[in-house]
């Protein structure tokens, strides 16, 4: 698999990343203080996503140096990524159950994304710093 067989988005969305995540910040501190007045539902679902994007866009932006090497890393921390939220997936419950006696899930579709974004972006660098 080469560079060019993977459709990534050029360099300069991480800026974008970077500015989104600024804006989701300031959003976030106007939408608590009560600044903009927003259904609490609705700020929520907004933060959520842009989180989510903030998190994603840089995953899945090109770095300004794309070689196989950096593509095998990009590609190893996204499967390391996905076993982490499917071992998640799978223990959670059964720490539950084990520990309170009961199963009660908090964990949802939100926090299982972040999650494996987190896990990726660890992953990646750590894969690039140690080249």
């Amino acid at each position: 698999m080469g560079n060019d067989d993977l459709n990534l988005l050029p360099n300069y969305y991480k800026k974008i990343a970077g500015g989104l995540f600024v804006a989701v910040i300031l959003f976030a501190i106007l939408h608590l203080t009560n600044v903009i007045p927003i259904d609490r539902d609705i700020g929520k679902l907004l933060l959520e996503n842009g989180i989510l994007l903030c998190l994603l866009i840089p995953a899945i932006t090109r770095d300004k140096i794309e070689d196989e090497l950096t593509v095998n890393i990009r590609m190893q921390a996204f499967v390391a990524g996905f076993i982490f939220g499917v071992l998640i997936v799978i223990i959670n419950p059964l720490l539950i159950i084990i520990l309170e006696g009961t199963y009660k899930s908090e964990y949802g579709s939100f926090q299982l994304l972040v999650s494996m974004l987190f896990f990726f972006h660890a992953f990646y660098i750590y894969g690039k710093r140690k080249r």
